[in-house]
């Protein structure tokens, strides 16, 4: 992964607990400092773009439908806040309907129906008008893009408003 840092302490969260019904949740915070004069990275050759955009006051991921699971991809934020790109593969068949419900369930305290194969990773939570270079390679299968960071006005997280896409890697 490819993030341009200026020096400075950073934090990276991770918020496995969203993909989790209770009482299973954990969390983990790791510290790292960026020390000596900032220098911009050289850019990778990417396979494609993936962007956080908002539209009509929505958020959305942009990008293919299909992609390669062994790529190095460009991800651009150009939203209004910080949002992240995680991504957890789903039961084959999985739609946008399916995980908007499995997070509703579990938004209001119910079991949803199960809808996540594994948690692969992803983008931690990138700020506003910001670029990230990842290197991924997923096993091929349909995957949940999604973004756990809250929204400033509701203090829900931006994945139960409906800001995820399924995508499948092949």
């Amino acid at each position: 992964m490819t993030i341009p840092l200026t020096p400075g302490d950073y934090y990276a969260k991770s918020e496995l607990e969203a993909m989790s019904p209770p009482p299973d949740t954990v969390s983990h915070v790791q510290k790292l400092t960026v020390a000596g004069p900032w220098a911009p990275a050289r850019p990778l050759r990417f396979d494609g773009v993936i962007a956080m955009v908002e539209r009509n006051g929505h958020l959305e991921y942009d990008m293919p439908k299909r992609l390669k699971g062994k790529g190095t991809y460009l991800f651009l934020n150009l939203t209004h806040q910080p949002n992240e790109a995680v991504f957890g593969q789903v039961v084959p068949g999985t739609t946008d309907a399916d995980v908007s419900a499995y997070f509703a369930a579990l938004r209001s305290g119910q079991m949803p129906k199960p809808t996540f194969v594994s948690r692969v990773g992803g983008l931690m939570a990138m700020s506003p008008n910001h670029w990230a270079e990842l290197t991924i390679d997923f096993p091929p299968g349909l995957y949940s893009v999604q973004s756990f960071y809250r929204n400033p006005d509701t203090g829900v997280g931006r994945v139960y408003e409906g800001f995820h896409r399924v995508v499948e890697f092949y």
